[in-house]
């Protein structure tokens, strides 16, 4: 359905220029977490509205997109914590601790989804 392809890509854009930009302190999955971040943010726009992703159509994009522009930077930085604790939780200690290359790998695999879900 386009508006839910279009509220998705608007909302991976901004993920990815908040990578791009990030500075010296953000976390350091930043890198390899876009997709992740972009769907945690979506959730959390969804949810604050009451919609499933199957109900956005071009109805309420109007609605979605004026709150996702409103709260972007609070969704964001409630998917940083979300998947900074995911992380934590999955391998019990600080992600500032874990390689570089621990963490690429964990975005390839499938256990992080399992530890977002049972939040």
């Amino acid at each position: 359905m386009p508006p839910q392809a279009l509220l998705a890509v608007k909302i991976y854009r901004d993920v990815e220029v908040r990578r791009r930009t990030a500075g010296v302190g953000a976390p350091n999955f930043v890198p390899y977490a876009s997709h992740y971040l972009a769907m945690l943010v979506g959730e959390e726009l969804l949810d604050d509205l009451g919609l499933s992703i199957e109900k956005v159509d071009h109805r309420n994009f109007g609605e979605l997109d004026e709150k996702f522009n409103e709260n972007k930077d609070a969704y964001y930085q409630k998917a940083l914590d979300r998947l900074g604790d995911a992380l934590t939780r999955l391998y019990g200690e600080k992600t500032s601790t874990l390689s570089l290359q621990r963490l690429s790998a964990t975005f390839r695999r499938g256990d992080l989804f399992e530890t977002l879900d049972s939040e």
